[in-house]
């Protein structure tokens, strides 16, 4: 058997809510499905790999916190 371990493996399932977001390490193997009617982005490991995990998660944040910013009457997102 080349994987003798995955018989023992444990399925882990998330539900990931509007505004969050799950990081799954790159070569992890899984899958997603979207379930209700509001849009989804998926974001491939690809693009954000080791060398670029802190820039995107920085990058993230800001964009989370310019956002709660519009939201409560601060300017306006374009684009």
């Amino acid at each position: 058997d080349k994987f003798p371990l995955y018989s023992h493996a444990t399925p882990v399932q998330v539900e990931v809510g509007p505004g969050e977001m799950l990081f799954i390490p790159s070569k992890w193997w899984h899958t997603a499905r979207c379930v209700g009617p509001d849009p989804s982005v998926t974001i491939i490991a690809s693009f954000v790999d080791e060398a670029l995990h802190d820039e995107f998660c920085d990058n993230y944040w800001d964009y989370q916190a310019v956002r709660s910013l519009v939201s409560h009457g601060a300017g306006k997102i374009i684009g």
